[in-house]
Order: C-alpha cells, then structure tokens, then sequence
C-alpha cells in the first residue's frame, strides 16, 4: 500500500475514533434520557417507573458509553500504532476494531 493511502486509511479511522468518543462522552455525562432517547420512548427518564429502574437505565447508558469509550481509543490509537512503528498488524487489529 502506497504511503499517502495509508496516512488517508489512518486519518479516517482517528475520525471515526473521534465520533466515537464524543458519543462515550454524551453517554458518560447524560443524566437523563438523549434526545433520541425521549423522542422513541415518548417520554423523559423522570417519568419511567421507579427510581430502580431509572437506576438501571442509567448504569446501562454510562456502560454504554465504556464501550464507545474504549472503541474509540482503540480506532484510534492502533491505526496510528501500527503506522508509526511500521507494523501492518496493529492496523489490521484497528481495522478489525471497527466491525464491533
């Protein structure tokens, strides 16, 4: 692979790397139900039936955002890994990453 296609590969993998953890921090600093959340379930997180399960609406959401979290970083660190230390398995690995 030519070089300038493998920068390109490396810089839209930070990109989505990127969004990924800009959707980690909405989930991590949501106290409530996202917009898109509200608008599919027709009402506000206050309003669900009992504060357990508003508990655990929570806990799945913040969980969620772990794991775009932890994609994130990954899309991002070990395409530029792999392309700085000249080594094609990480960027596979990074690739490979995506798919999840």
């Amino acid at each position: 692979m030519s070089l300038s296609f493998e920068i390109i590969s490396v810089v839209l993998y930070c990109v989505v790397g990127l969004v990924s953890l800009s959707m980690a921090y909405k989930n991590f600093s949501a106290s409530g139900f996202l917009p898109f959340h509200e608008k599919v379930a027709g009402q506000r997180l206050e309003d669900v039936g009992g504060a357990g399960l508003q508990s655990v609406i929570t806990a799945l959401m913040r969980l969620t955002g772990l794991g775009f979290g932890v994609v994130g970083l990954q899309l991002i660190l070990l395409p530029l890994l792999g392309f700085i230390l000249h080594n094609p398995l990480l960027g596979i690995a990074g690739a490979l990453t995506g798919f999840l």
